[in-house]
């Protein structure tokens, strides 16, 4: 059977499904259509509904009879799309009783028929139908479905809605208030479930189970090896990944240019490289004209394409034990790279029990086996370890990389051994005794409970999701589905893997005290370097010197004339504009310049590139770099008395893009709070805080007039030279 899937979901929207009944039934139906767009890339999905007002499938016949009537095929089974998602994100309660037996029949169509299509394409199929189980079920022709799924291999999983829950012997209670008709339906599911090989889950653990965005499911792929013990004996494995780091997918590079085209079609950028040589960087290297090659020591080793292949170390496949040791002798900490395990060929008895036998003896004896494993011909050799592993029903070797002398690191650091260390290192038995006891309080193998309350063990691998992935595949889908959502917190949930476990440290805090009265800590006081380097270029900085014949003749004129200068001084160009590359430290600099007063010129530089960068940007490319140039701006007219200056700014940008093109940035800059500046935090503003919290939230706010307070202070002049007067 192929990796390929084809899914097919059937979602009951009719009269029976309660409000908070469908909500649930959409989330687990958001979450199954999520996993197949993020990570079936070959998969196949289609979504049927029934209970619904319009009637679209093929099968219904409009005016012979009412079957397949109220079952609608919102989409055919085809690769799983946003559209996809976008169409179950507007499914409402339609409130027609269509019949769950017909929906089942329309899905199976739907499969046949996408099978039919590509009839050499071997895939798995499998139907979801996600209903409460409320209306009246027809069960008519039911013999019929039963052999059409067994015929057509499908497998029938039930995610139920309000269904009651089977205890450890498999008894089902009903729960009260609940109707006969639901009691029968849910009955008559399990059954079905049971004839055809399939499952019914309720739908608060279908939700459970699907919450979180599991890695693309891989196809396990055996390689064939001989363990060779000695040349004439051999024995036939295969072996498998046992563990591999998922890494986490990176971002393709996209053509801002064909995303805001009519038809921007895949999107996709090409890269097109061209190498130039250092003297001439007009000429063009072509590719034959290039050459690889080692350094050795400061010099360049050529080797020609045709020597490439040469240096590589060819090996043959092989599965070698060199020999065997004690497991002592092969610390964990040696183990490199994935774990593959190593089973005997399923299909021959003698590799089978001698495969058997090995392991048994190196367990029984604690040894382990020291290998030579090279995976494939020609691939590069490693040193390895195999390590028997019995479990019921489970024998098998472990494989993991060794090191070689080039790939350890070693260390030499003074010894903790109570025998060999110093006596202040020696811990007493009160500290021994602590730590012994915050161990036990923090065991994760009774961390956690179940529903009966007995412990059980916490952070168990398979059941922990990398929270890194989680969050970024979180962000994928809410911007995918809409462009302007901001990226949402990880959900708790899962950002809990990686910390501490409150309720678990809560219950050890008798322990954290005692453990603190036992080991108590006392500042230390810092130790001032001596014999600090001084380099050269400080060492100039702090003698200044009179180098005036080295200024231009119209510095020498300036303000400059007769002072010391400094060697950073003569170097500097002194930026007079704010440029596009760093408009942020253009600018700090120009309002630190002390040779000439460039605040002006330099507030009125910052407030263009702000709105050029904002206007140029494609989409939000270039938008957080106008953030720092605004942020910048703020503080320096803040620390400059400038705040007029940067609040009429402020209106400008808001009038330039609140509703408008760029209504975007202007979005982000009240979700970033960056608003006027108020008289709490310049002397020199007469904003208060509630008017700055109006003009974020849109409300009309007097702008501070400049203009205003210059003619008062110009009539003051005027009043008091009339007075001299």
């Amino acid at each position: 059977m192929g990796s390929k899937e084809a899914v097919v979901i059937i979602l009951d929207v009719g009269s029976a499904m309660s409000k908070e009944g469908l909500e649930g039934a959409m989330k687990a139906v958001r979450l199954l259509a999520r996993q197949k767009v993020l990570f079936g890339s070959k998969d196949e999905i289609g979504l049927v509904l029934f209970g619904s007002k319009e009637t679209k499938n093929s099968l219904y016949q409009e005016g012979e009879d009412s079957s397949y009537k109220f079952i609608n095929v919102v989409e055919d089974v085809g690769f799983p799309s946003l559209s996809l998602l976008r169409k179950i994100n507007e499914i409402q309660k339609e409130g027609e009783r269509g019949d769950l037996l017909d929906a089942l029949v329309v899905g199976m169509d739907l499969l046949v028929k996408r099978q039919q299509e590509e009839p050499k394409k071997k895939c798995q199929k499998r139907i979801f139908v996600v209903t409460s189980a409320g209306d009246v079920i027809n069960v008519e022709g039911l013999e019929m479905i039963v052999e059409k799924f067994t015929n057509m291999e499908a497998k029938l999983n039930v995610i139920g809605i309000d269904f009651d829950e089977e205890d450890e012997e498999g008894n089902v209670h009903p729960s009260q208030n609940k109707s006969e008709l639901k009691i029968e339906n849910e009955s008559f599911l399990k059954d079905l479930t049971n004839r055809v090989g399939g499952v019914i889950v309720p739908v608060n653990q279908a939700i459970e189970m699907m919450s979180y965005f599991r890695s693309k499911a891989i196809v396990q792929r055996n390689s064939y090896q001989s363990l060779e013990i000695s040349p004439e004996m051999k024995i036939s494995v295969c072996t498998y990944l046992r563990s591999y780091e998922t890494k986490t997918p990176t971002m393709e590079k996209i053509s801002t240019v064909s995303l805001e085209s009519p038809h921007p079609g895949t999107m996709k950028a090409v890269t097109q490289r061209t190498y130039h040589t250092i003297n001439d960087l007009d000429h063009t290297v072509e590719e034959e004209e290039k050459i690889k090659g080692y350094k050795y020591g400061k010099t360049l080793v050529p080797f020609a394409k045709i020597d490439e292949s040469k240096l590589k170390y060819e090996a043959d496949r092989c599965l070698k034990v060199i020999g065997f040791t004690n497991s002592k002798n092969v610390p964990r900490s040696h183990f490199m790279g994935t774990t593959e395990m190593v089973i005997p060929l399923p299909a021959d008895e003698v590799a089978q029990v001698a495969l058997s036998s090995l392991i048994h003896a190196l367990a029984e004896t604690e040894s382990v086996a020291i290998v030579r494993y090279v995976k494939r011909a020609n691939s590069i050799p490693h040193l390895g370890v195999l390590i028997p592993h019995i479990k019921p029903g489970v024998e098998c070797l472990y494989f993991n990389s060794l090191p070689f002398a080039e790939d350890l690191r070693q260390y030499t650091f003074p010894s903790l051994h109570p025998e060999r260390a110093r006596k202040n290192y020696v811990p007493n038995e009160e500290q021994l005794s602590a730590m012994d006891s915050l161990i036990d309080s923090l065991d994760l193998t009774k961390a956690a409970q179940d529903d009966e309350g007995n412990f059980m063990e916490a952070l168990k691998p398979k059941h922990t999701y990398n929270p890194v992935h989680q969050h970024l595949y979180q962000a994928i889908e809410e911007r995918a589905l809409n462009p302007e959502s901001p990226i949402t917190p990880l959900d708790p949930v899962i950002e809990k893997y990686l910390n501490p476990d409150e309720g678990l440290f809560n219950k050890a805090e008798p322990v954290l005290k005692k453990l603190k009265t036992s080991f108590p800590l006392q500042k230390s006081e810092q130790i001032k370097a001596k014999n600090e380097r001084v380099f050269w270029q400080n060492s100039l900085a702090a003698n200044l010197v009179k180098l005036d014949s080295y200024l231009p003749n119209s510095e020498k004129k300036g303000k400059m004339e007769g002072k010391n200068i400094s060697l950073d001084q003569i170097l500097s160009k002194g930026v007079a504009e704010v440029g596009s590359i760093k408009p942020v430290e253009d600018f700090r600099e120009m309002l630190g310049r002390r040779d000439v007063d460039l605040v002006e010129i330099a507030m009125e530089g910052m407030k263009k590139r702000i709105f050029q960068l904002v206007n140029d940007s494609i989409l939000s490319q270039l938008y957080p770099k106008a953030f720092d140039c605004l942020l910048a701006f703020r503080e320096s007219a803040i620390l400059e008395d400038e705040s007029d200056y940067f609040n009429r700014f402020m209106h400008e940008l808001r009038n330039s893009f609140e509703n408008k093109k760029r209504n975007d940035f202007w979005k982000l800059v009240v979700e970033r709070q960056i608003s006027l500046i108020t008289s709490e935090e310049s002397q020199d503003s007469d904003v208060s805080p509630e008017d700055s919290f109006k003009f974020l939230s849109g409300q009309e706010v007097k702008e501070s007039s400049l203009s205003e307070r210059l003619d008062l202070s110009t009539d003051s002049v005027d009043n008091l030279l009339d007075m001299v007067e």
